[in-house]
């Protein structure tokens, strides 16, 4: 009995850690193409100012550190 709680329990931490690595993988993933982008907009505008953020499985648009809105040059 105690045995097989023992392997029960070593089994579920397996499966935790198995599914850390991915989740760490998948935010590794998303953080790279980020890095790029931002980037790529800071080379093409000559500033800083706009970035993409990882949020949940995708990207916000951020202007100075706050979600971007309006984002035509003639709203600001």
């Amino acid at each position: 009995m105690i045995a097989d709680a023992l392997q029960t329990a070593f089994n579920k931490a397996a499966a935790l850690k198995t599914e850390i690595r991915k989740i760490e993988k998948d935010i590794e993933e998303h953080r790279r193409p980020a890095d790029e982008l931002n980037a790529n907009i800071c080379s093409y505008l000559g500033r800083k100012e706009f970035t993409f953020e990882i949020q949940g499985n995708g990207y916000q648009i951020s202007r100075n550190g706050a979600p971007a809105k309006n984002l035509s040059e003639l709203d600001s």
